[in-house]
């Protein structure tokens, strides 16, 4: 509940940018992978936050 209820670095531009931002999925053999793009380089850069914050709230360990 702490995290979802502060502020997630780049949602605002993603809101803001929301036209310019595309999500495709992929279904893979053990789940799935979801693409997040854009040809904005502020849409990108948001994306980019997003994903950090929600890799280092999660704890998955993974690197940007």
């Amino acid at each position: 509940g702490a995290v979802h209820a502060s502020d997630v670095p780049g949602t605002a531009v993603m809101a803001a940018k929301r036209p310019l931002i595309t999500y495709t999925m992929e279904i893979l053999p053990r789940g799935a992978a979801l693409r997040i793009a854009s040809p904005d380089s502020e849409a990108v850069a948001a994306i980019h936050q997003f994903l950090q914050f929600q890799r280092r709230e999660h704890g998955t360990g993974q690197r940007p």
